[in-house]
């Protein structure tokens, strides 16, 4: 994820979703059912540069990865990636917010 985020590669954080996603873009939000229509999200309004210094700058000391799953972030007043574990039990990206 942090390399995606700094990277600014939307196909690679794709890769790494499990559909259905929560993404909120500071737009009021929305459900992204599928990878297509995550890959039609604007790149420049996700991957701002509070977005990128947030997820890349997290102190990953600090992170586990309880049941719930994580959330990359430097402060939770912070945009945000948070990833849990879907029903099939694989941890993937379940919503990204600002």
């Amino acid at each position: 994820i942090i390399a995606a985020a700094k990277s600014k590669d939307l196909q690679a954080l794709s890769d790494l979703c499990n559909y259905p996603l929560y993404v909120d873009l500071g737009d009021g939000g929305q459900v992204i059912e599928t990878k297509e229509a995550f890959l039609a999200l604007d790149p420049e309004k996700l991957f701002t540069d509070a977005m990128v210094t947030s997820v890349t700058e997290c102190d990953l000391d600090a992170v586990t990865v309880p049941r719930a799953g994580i959330t990359l972030c430097t402060d939770y007043d912070q945009p945000s990636i948070t990833s849990s574990y879907n029903e099939n039990g694989e941890l993937g990206i379940s919503g990204i917010n600002f």
